[in-house]
């Protein structure tokens, strides 16, 4: 089966709000197949009627210098732009698509996706959530299977960590599951 893993960076919280880059993977249980990474012109904002949280750019204000500079010194591409070449990066056909929470980085996108005009490449019965994995596997043994990113909040970074943790969730789950006895 083919998985693909989303990581956003944004500028706020909720629908709507600027979204700075969009890292993603492609993979299956045991082998990272692709990796993509996509900057959005920050300047395109208003001319989407997107909106910043103050609380979200003040947060990033805390994080790393490694975050800020993926942030700052990658290649932008106009909204539209940026998500047509990440629409067209994959065979999102029968992939699920993945994110360390459901609640944020797919209604984000969505509306990010509308506001463009630009047609969202996945079916939401694909949408999954990760959050509900770590649930399900329990604090302990997740800890023990979380991969952590070279780099926090890169959008790239961050959804490969997630995808490697992810493979090692798999890795386990197939070693446990009982064995067909007919």
């Amino acid at each position: 089966m083919r998985h693909i893993m989303l990581d956003i960076e944004t500028l706020g919280v909720t629908p709507g709000c600027v979204v700075l880059s969009i890292g993603a993977v492609e993979f299956n249980e045991a082998t990272i197949l692709e990796k993509y990474s996509v900057h959005i012109d920050p300047n395109d904002a208003a001319d989407y009627k997107l909106h910043c949280d103050v609380s979200t750019v003040m947060w990033w204000m805390k994080q790393s210098k490694e975050a800020h500079n993926a942030i700052l010194t990658a290649r932008k591409l106009p909204l539209e732009d940026a998500l047509t070449e990440f629409r067209n990066r994959f065979l999102w056909k029968d992939a699920l698509v993945w994110c360390n929470g459901a609640a944020f980085d797919f209604p984000i996108l969505t509306a990010l996706f509308t506001k463009a005009g630009v047609p969202k490449p996945w079916e939401y019965y694909n949408e999954m959530d990760m959050r509900t994995v770590k649930n399900l596997a329990g604090k302990q043994l997740w800890k023990s299977l979380e991969v952590k990113p070279t780099v926090a909040h890169d959008g790239l970074e961050d959804a490969i960590a997630q995808a490697k943790s992810l493979q090692n969730y798999f890795a386990i789950r197939n070693q446990e599951l009982p064995k067909n006895t007919k």
